[in-house]
């Protein structure tokens, strides 16, 4: 069975990205843009969420909340139309400990305690999730919630390591690219290859996590293609 690979999380305007992700084996990808209407013509497997930043970007079925430290007014208008129009819901979420810590300054709660308390976390995608604790699993658990990690993109930025073996077992994970600056191409297999070296380090062993887990994250085909595609 070929490989068949799933970016989580790409951020473009450009439909040219997405093809290029097509070509690395993902044929499943969500999308996320100011520009919806510029990918109109989408292969099937590619979703559009429309990134949102003020409340003239929540339109659609799928939205993604760029952050929670953005006005309350904007905050408001998010809550009242996801549980309005019950659409699909990112929010990038636990990215860096210096925005975890401004939102536990301002409302007492950590990110995702947060977005429980807003009625935000059922069924949420929480973006970025580096900082994450017990406390946090258990409530995503509770409501169905589920992280994409950005390895590149959080490693490139310094915004912290991925806690991919800690979060392992408690709740399904997927992977992204964020806006490709630190993987030209937005290929997954390259984002594999770093979660198993991240992966070795939590660990301090290497081989720490099994090719077919390592697989099952990021998608499913034969695992000695993938094996020779990510080593």
């Amino acid at each position: 069975m070929k490989l068949s690979l799933y970016n989580a999380f790409l951020m473009t305007d450009s439909m040219a990205n997405v093809d290029v992700c097509h070509s690395c084996f993902a044929d499943r990808i969500n999308v996320v843009t100011k520009n919806v209407n510029a990918f109109d013509g989408a292969k099937k497997g590619v979703e559009v969420y429309s990134y949102v930043e003020s409340e003239k970007d929540l339109a659609g079925d799928k939205i993604c909340l760029s952050s929670l430290l953005l006005p309350d007014p904007v905050l408001d208008a998010c809550i009242e139309y996801v549980l309005e129009k019950k659409c699909k819901f990112m929010v990038r979420a636990c990215e860096d400990l210096y925005t975890c810590g401004l939102i536990e300054s301002r409302y007492k709660l950590s990110p995702v305690m947060l977005l429980h308390r807003m009625g935000l976390l059922d069924n949420a995608t929480v973006v970025g999730a580096n900082f994450i604790d017990r406390d946090d699993i258990d409530l995503m658990v509770q409501s169905n919630a589920s992280p994409v990690f950005l390895p590149s993109y959080s490693l490139g930025k310094g915004y912290g390591v991925p806690p991919v073996g800690f979060v392992s077992g408690k709740l399904p994970i997927s992977f992204g690219s964020a806006d490709n600056s630190f993987n030209a191409n937005g290929d997954m297999r390259k984002e594999a290859y770093l979660t198993r070296l991240l992966c070795n380090e939590s660990a301090r062993k290497e081989d720490a996590i099994d090719e077919r887990v390592l697989l099952s994250y990021f998608g499913s085909g034969n695992v000695e293609d993938w094996i020779k595609e990510t080593k």
